[in-house]
């Protein structure tokens, strides 16, 4: 059996076998690009990615996240912005078609939902609170609206979950979390208030409390967790990504705005960029580099 050497942050390490590489590849431990490999008969020392046979494997998809799993405090490395952007955009090379059909889909729902509201307005002669918001509709129609939104951002959460999981994903999916609507409007409601406040005293509250307990709505779809409980646990995975999370934010505001130059195909393929590399982000907060390994 053939030893290989290879590098790990610019030092040499090794022996191990090649059944060894391939396990650390599929586990995302060895760098295909930056990390270098070497083995008895070789004149140099190469990328490890040039390796045949080493990077080809499927590995299976990334562990079930339940309301069980709880990451070790320090055991997840620093969030790498890069890598969740590169995935994304990876996925949706991969699964544009579904994705775009994803988004007709939503778009859709929001169009005839208005249509709906609009015309129960019209009917009960029900104004807007403002003469000068004639566009937003009445209280009520206001108000349903935020609950539809609410109602397939859960959906559409699951759907991105599954789908930089390396699990099934379909369009059902987006109509599928009915179960967890109210808990969905108690965290959108919590977390408004608490970005509100905090953006009222000095803005770096507000913005420190939104990277805190970002990421809730996130753990409400991913552990079915209470309220209380999804803002814990945003809390916890968030406590030493809150930097990093703040420049995947600029990322996907950079990537949403490069589409918005491109017209409308940029948009459709920036779009699903960004939001997978928002829910990615989580994923590695989880688990770590294992989050953008190619497992789908």
């Amino acid at each position: 059996m053939s030893e290989w050497y290879h590098t790990r942050k610019g030092e040499q390490v090794g022996p191990v076998d090649f059944e060894t590489l391939r396990g650390m590849a599929a586990r995302g431990e060895l760098d295909a690009e930056k990390d270098l490999v070497w083995s008895n008969g070789m004149k140099d020392w190469i990328a490890a990615g040039k390796v045949a046979g080493l990077f080809d494997q499927a590995p299976p998809s990334l562990p079930v996240v339940g309301p069980d799993f709880e990451p070790e405090p320090g055991s997840i490395e620093p969030l790498e912005v890069g890598a969740c952007v590169k995935r994304a955009f990876e996925l949706t090379k991969k699964n544009f078609g579904r994705l775009v059909l994803a988004m007709i889909t939503v778009l859709a729902v929001y169009f005839v939902v208005v249509l709906v509201l609009s015309a129960i307005d019209a009917a009960m002669g029900w104004k807007p609170p403002i003469e000068s918001a004639r566009n937003q509709g009445s209280v009520f129609n206001q108000l349903a609206m935020q609950v539809v939104s609410i109602f397939i951002s859960l959906g559409v959460t699951r759907f991105a979950l599954n789908l930089v999981s390396g699990r099934s994903f379909g369009i059902a999916q987006i109509f599928g979390e009915g179960d967890k609507l109210l808990r969905g409007v108690g965290v959108s409601i919590l977390l408004g208030l608490m970005v509100v406040v905090g953006l009222i005293f000095l803005i770096v509250p507000g913005i420190w409390l939104g990277l805190k307990y970002g990421q809730a709505m996130n753990a409400l779809v991913d552990r079915n967790c209470g309220v209380i409980d999804a803002f814990k646990y945003s809390a916890k995975i968030t406590e030493a990504h809150k930097a990093k999370l703040m420049l995947l934010g600029f990322a996907a505001i950079g990537i949403i705005l490069a589409g918005l130059i491109a017209l409308v195909v940029g948009v459709v393929f920036a779009y699903p960029v960004a939001g997978l590399a928002w829910v990615l982000g989580y994923r590695w907060m989880q688990l770590g580099r294992r989050a953008v390994i190619d497992g789908n």
